[in-house]
């Protein structure tokens, strides 16, 4: 089975738009995936503008990929090595070690951004929370870094990459970087 391509909805929708979004089975999934796009896309433009390395971005849940030791550590829901739907931004395995703070920067990123998509924009809040903590425990200044993220992300370039990673992961499923 391939990648059924479908067109980026403008994010956030209008108040008007969302009742319809919320009842239209063709439109609900175009806007959940539009939200995921621009989440993902929100993720590793954020790295790239950190100057992180980015292996890919991906929304497909019909491939799956194998959750690396960054992952891992990343995501405690998860463990290194386990299959899971491919809906990620992969970073270089060596970048929480060298990086954190950039890595907690692209992580906590998506919950600067409203897709207007409870589920999606839920999501980012709890990414963020788990950010949070993790940045504690390594003594890292969270607030400083919630701050960057909200600073990156309202680049015009960064805003620009978001756009164009969303696009081509609407077009394709998978983006490598």
């Amino acid at each position: 089975m391939g990648w059924d391509s479908f067109k980026l909805m403008e994010i956030p929708q209008p108040e008007y738009q969302r009742s319809h979004n919320e009842t239209c089975i063709v439109c609900r999934e175009n806007w959940r995936l539009s939200a995921l796009a621009i989440h993902e896309a929100t993720h590793a433009a954020t790295a790239l503008d950190l100057e992180l390395k980015v292996e890919f971005v991906a929304i497909d849940w019909e491939r799956e990929i194998e959750v690396t030791a960054l992952e891992a550590q990343l995501y405690p829901m998860i463990k290194a090595g386990m299959k899971i739907p491919a809906l990620a931004t992969r970073l270089d395995p060596t970048t929480l070690r060298r990086w954190p703070q950039k890595v907690f920067t692209a992580m906590v990123a998506p919950s600067c951004v409203t897709t207007g998509h409870t589920q999606i924009d839920d999501y980012a809040a709890m990414e963020s929370f788990i950010a949070v903590r993790l940045m504690r425990a390594r003594q890292i200044d969270a607030d400083a870094v919630l701050d960057r993220a909200l600073r990156v992300v309202k680049k015009t370039a960064v805003q620009d990459k978001v756009l164009e990673l969303a696009n081509a992961l609407a077009e394709t499923g998978w983006v490598d970087l």
